[in-house]
């Protein structure tokens, strides 16, 4: 978890986490799945989301700034990873709260 909170906005790849810890992403996945009973993925994107919901919400920063601060390599791969762990785009996320 610590990783996470310290590279969540470069790092958003299993293998990313498990390079760090010089351990296989099998073997990372058994530990998470021992003591969360998720995936590391899913682990690192609820995170990630929580994040960007954070970011959203606090409307300092504009939706580029926040896809490039994630480190997305475009506005679209942006909106579809919102959209795919949220069922809605950032913009309709955001016109909710």
């Amino acid at each position: 978890m610590e990783l996470i909170e310290d590279h969540y906005l470069e790092w958003h790849e299993v293998s990313d986490y498990a390079d760090a810890m010089n351990i296989t992403r099998k073997y990372l996945g058994l530990i998470v799945a021992k003591k969360t009973e998720l995936t590391p993925k899913r682990l690192i994107d609820e995170y990630i989301v929580l994040q960007l919901k954070l970011r959203l919400r606090s409307q300092t920063m504009t939706m580029k700034q926040i896809a490039a601060q994630f480190h997305f390599t475009d506005m679209s791969f942006f909106s579809r990873y919102f959209r795919a762990h949220t069922g809605m785009t950032p913009a309709q996320w955001a016109k909710r709260q």
